[in-house]
């Protein structure tokens, strides 16, 4: 029998998304605006282009 390993896609506990927030809030607390959006919402849209902007992008565009 061969063997097989089975994930269920959880990467992350529930409820992480704050945690994720404050280590980015942390990581860019000492990069400049235009260095932070070219890496966080530049580098998405270059490789999503077709999903746009999310909502708080573009009312701080």
């Amino acid at each position: 029998m061969d063997k097989t390993w089975v994930h269920s896609g959880a990467s992350h506990m529930k409820g992480g998304f704050g945690h994720a927030q404050d280590t980015l809030r942390h990581l860019f607390k000492n990069v400049g605006e235009d260095a932070r959006k070219r890496i966080t919402i530049g580098s998405f849209l270059d490789l999503f282009p077709h999903v746009g902007l999310p909502p708080t992008a573009e009312q701080s565009s």
